[in-house]
């Protein structure tokens, strides 16, 4: 590892910046180096321009991860070189504003009578009833299961912070029949391979798009597509919720 590699990681760290986080501003000042052949500290801002187009030309790169891309190199210019003529010219792209894709309850009663009945079924549920993100379920333990309060507890979620999320009396009936069956110990939803170490969301996402495919839904259905159908109903709620059981 580079000395400027490890003093950008060792920068971050001191900021307690998330492990994905500190991953991606990594792979990117590595991208900037790969690119020019040359040593970032050896770059100025015509260089650090011409890369910001070969993200928009070359890569096709969406604009959030142009604009991880502008925090990454800002970052690195800012506290790890301390050249703050380079980063007042590195610029954010302005984001189009769209609407996510939300299913109907007519959808989503069809996806899952066409997601295989198992462990991914229950998976997909629990996304579904509790608004999570892919990376907030597999996070997931048996402890985070509060059937007293009727609460599942999202630990370090977005923005590494903790929440509540209400936890529907079906799902919990679920969930009970899983756990006498499979029992996992630390992780509720364990790796096959190495139980101790928690599932990977990849082949649920492989499972919610074979799903969707079977159910006829025209949309572009993915994991945060299918979170994004209760997170709407639960903003709607959630006052209420919490009112009643405080």
């Amino acid at each position: 590892m580079t000395r400027l590699r490890q003093q950008m990681i060792d920068e971050m760290r001191r900021r307690n910046f998330s492990p994905r986080t500190i991953d991606g501003y990594v792979r990117v000042i590595r991208d900037l180096a790969r690119h020019f052949g040359k040593s970032p500290d050896q770059l100025g801002t015509e260089e650090l321009r011409q890369f910001q187009l070969y993200l928009i030309d070359e890569r096709k790169s969406a604009w959030s991860t142009f604009n991880l891309a502008a925090c990454a190199l800002r970052f690195f210019y800012r506290q790890v070189l301390e050249r703050e003529d380079v980063v007042e010219r590195i610029r954010y792209g302005k984001r189009p504003k769209k609407l996510p894709v939300v299913l109907s309850r007519d959808e989503v009663r069809r996806l899952f009578r066409c997601t295989r009945q198992g462990e991914a079924r229950l998976k997909l549920m629990t996304i579904y009833s509790g608004g999570l993100r892919s990376s907030e379920l597999v996070q997931l333990t048996t402890r985070d299961i509060d059937s007293a309060r009727m609460l599942i507890r999202i630990e370090e979620g977005k923005g590494r912070k903790d929440r509540y999320v209400p936890l529907a009396h079906e799902l919990l009936q679920m969930l009970r029949a899983y756990w006498k069956a499979a029992r996992p110990q630390t992780w509720l939803f364990p790796a096959t391979v190495d139980p101790t170490q928690p599932a990977c969301a990849r082949s649920l996402q492989r499972a919610i798009g074979r799903a969707a495919r079977a159910a006829a839904i025209p949309k572009r259905v993915t994991l945060h597509t299918l979170s994004h159908v209760c997170s709407y109903c639960y903003t709607f709620q959630k006052s209420r919720y919490f009112k009643g059981n405080t």
